[in-house]
C-alpha cells in the first residue's frame, strides 16, 4: 500500500495556530496562511525559534546520522558493555510490536528507521507516521524506506512537545530510544498521549539511569555534554511520567534499558 501526505491529511493541525493544514505539492499551509515546506517528500511541521536544548540536540543528531549512529546502536558489544544490553533478548522484546492490528501508528522518534523499517516491512496494510526533529535522521530514514520499498510511510519532521496532530489519531505509538533524547519528556509522553485512541498503546525502549554506574557515568560524561541525552531519568521516573500522562504503565529493565507496554486509560 502506498500511503502519500495528502491520504492523511486530515489528522495535521498546524503547530502554532491547531488550524487545519492544507497539503499542495512543495507546500503544507494553514488555515491562517502559515506556511512550512515539503522537502523530498518530509514535511516539515517545527515552527521556528527552537529552545537551546533542543537545536543543540538537533544539531548533534543531524551530524551523527551519517557517521555512525546506526554502527553504534546495532553494535551487540557496545550496546552490552555501555548499556548492558544483550541485543537479542532486547530484540525479542521489540518483536512484540509486530503483533499489533493493523492501523495508523505514530513512530517518534523514527531515527535512521533501523529499527522500524522491519515493522513498516511486515505491515503493509498499515500506515505509519514517521516523526523526527532531525532532518538528517528523517532523511536517512526515508532512503532506508526507498532502498527497501517500502511505501506505507509519511515522514513528518516535528517537535515531540508539540505535535502536529490531531486528538485520538493514532491506534499506536512506538517511542525508540527516544525520552532520554526529548528535551521535555513529560509534556512528550502527554503530547503522545492526545494524538492516540481509546485504548491505544504506546511502546517504549529508552536508557535509564539508577541501574549500572558506568552507564551512568556514560550519560553524565558523554551522552549529556554533546545534546546526545537531555535527561537521567530513572526507572520510578518514567514510571510516574507515564502514568501522569495518562496511561497504565508496565516496565521491564535490561541493563540500563527500559521497556515499557503503556495502554492509554479511558478515563482522561
Amino acid at each position: 500500500m502506498k500511503v502519500r501526505i495528502n491520504d492523511i491529511a486530515s489528522i495535521f493541525k498546524c503547530p502554532e495556530s491547531n488550524t487545519d493544514i492544507i497539503i499542495n505539492d512543495n507546500t503544507a499551509t494553514s488555515r491562517t496562511g502559515k506556511k512550512y515546506n515539503i522537502d523530498d517528500g518530509i514535511i516539515d511541521l517545527c515552527p521556528g525559534s527552537p529552545s537551546l536544548s533542543l537545536d543543540t540536540t538537533r544539531k548533534s543528531y543531524d551530524k551523527v546520522a551519517t557517521t555512525g549512529y546506526d554502527r553504534f546502536v546495532s553494535s551487540h558489544i557496545i550496546m552490552k558493555c555501555l548499556w548492558g544490553v544483550n541485543l537479542n533478548k532486547a530484540y525479542s522484546i521489540y518483536d512484540r510490536l509486530y503483533d499489533y492490528p493493523d492501523g495508523i501508528f505514530l513512530d517518534v522518534p523514527s531515527g535512521t528507521g533501523l529499527f522500524s523499517s522491519q515493522l513498516y516491512l511486515s505491515k503493509p496494510d498499515s500506515t505509519f507516521v514517521a516523526v523526527d526533529y532531525s532532518m538528517g535522521m528523517l532523511k536517512e530514514a526515508k532512503k532506508r524506506c526507498k532502498q527497501s520499498d517500502i511505501r506505507n510511510v509519511v515522514f513528518v519532521r516535528a517537535d515531540v512537545a508539540n505535535l502536529p496532530f490531531r486528538m485520538n489519531s493514532f491506534d499506536a505509538c512506538f517511542s525508540i530510544n527516544g525520552f532520554h533524547v526529548f528535551p521535555d519528556p513529560v509534556k512528550a509522553a502527554s503530547e503522545i498521549e492526545s494524538t492516540l485512541k481509546k485504548d491505544a498503546v504506546m511502546a517504549v525502549i529508552s536508557a535509564c539511569s539508577g541501574q549500572r554506574w558506568f552507564s551512568d557515568l556514560i550519560i553524565r560524561k558523554v551522552m549529556l555534554p554533546r545534546g546526545l541525552f537531555n535527561s537521567e531519568l530513572t526507572v520510578s521516573d518514567y514510571m510516574n511520567l507515564f502514568e501522569t500522562a495518562g496511561f497504565d504503565v508496565r516496565i521491564e529493565t535490561m541493563g540500563a534499558m527500559i521497556y515499557a507496554n503503556c495502554k492509554k486509560l479511558n478515563n482522561k
